[in-house]
């Protein structure tokens, strides 16, 4: 009888060890589940974090095309503005040369002029003074 207790003690602890290893089981099959969902979540999160750093990365290579196609057309535009204040000197200084040239061509064309009012108003002094002689001279 003793031994049949024994058995019957043994079977029973045996049921109740293998009840809590079943419950041990569950419990972590129940934390198992919780961390694979807190996986997912956070791997999901991760995704969504990767996808905004990716999306910031593509902005901001855009905005650095950005940029550079403004720092170009600003050089572009220097550079016009370089070539445009060149030809704006040389062409000053060919306006400068002319005017000096036409100053010149005109102080030549007036000194002409001046010399031959000067030799008409010569010969026309001459002329009435030989007009008055001849005058004096017929009385």
């Amino acid at each position: 009888l003793d031994h049949t207790m024994a058995v019957t003690d043994k079977d029973s602890e045996i049921k109740r060890l293998q009840e809590i290893v079943l419950a041990k089981q569950q419990e972590m099959d129940n934390v198992s589940h919780k961390l694979e969902r807190v996986i997912a979540s956070q791997s999901k999160d991760l995704a969504e974090v990767r996808l905004a750093l990716i999306t910031q990365k593509e902005a901001a290579l855009h905005d650095r095309e950005r940029i550079n196609a403004l720092r170009l057309e600003n050089l572009r535009r220097d550079n016009i503005i370089e070539e445009m204040e060149r030809e704006f000197a040389h062409a000053q200084s060919s306006f400068d040369a002319l005017a000096t040239s036409e100053m010149n061509e005109s102080s030549r064309e007036i000194a002409r002029r001046w010399q031959a009012s000067e030799k008409w108003y010569e010969q026309r002094i001459d002329e009435l003074q030989r007009k008055v002689a001849e005058m004096e001279a017929t009385g």
